[in-house]
């Protein structure tokens, strides 16, 4: 099992240590679990929804005013580690980021493929369609144990 005393942070894994976790202390400390699927942050997992997540999934969203906030100042402040100016350029405000970006959880739950969030910021994806929205609703109330809102938590 996972030793007590682990604390998993960026001072003890470094900055991606969610995903540094997942590959170096998983393995060998969370048998039967299938780790090598979530050392990726943030991915689509319609392609694994049914396997990995259905039933037995567990889920913390943010306020999606509070993600919107986040992901744009965490892209656009220059010398960040992820600072990308073209995000500055393309849009000049947070809400004009947080308008281009709206939906993209429901396309985290829904698609098949890439890092729908992150894609957000070239090109317009446009409105989620019904259906998709509608598929995104049922996976959560189906699929997941626990669908938590960050802010409403202690952590």
């Amino acid at each position: 099992g996972i030793p007590e005393d682990l604390i998993i942070d960026e001072d003890h894994f470094g900055t991606h240590f969610e995903r540094n976790f997942m590959i170096s202390v998983c393995p060998q400390s969370c048998p039967g679990l299938d780790c090598h699927h979530t050392t990726q942050t943030h991915v689509a997992i319609g392609l694994e929804y049914e396997e990995y997540y259905k039933g037995h999934g567990v889920v913390m969203f943010r306020q999606p005013e509070q993600r919107a906030i986040s992901y744009y100042n965490f892209r656009t402040i220059p010398g960040g580690t992820f600072y990308n100016p073209s995000i500055s350029l393309g849009f000049p405000t947070v809400r004009s980021y947080a308008e281009h970006a709206e939906g993209c959880m429901a396309r985290q739950l829904t698609e098949n493929s890439g890092q729908p969030c992150a894609d957000m910021e070239s090109g317009t994806r446009g409105k989620v369609p019904a259906r998709q929205l509608a598929l995104a609703k049922e996976r959560l109330r189906e699929g997941f144990v626990f669908v938590g809102i960050t802010e409403q938590w202690d952590l």
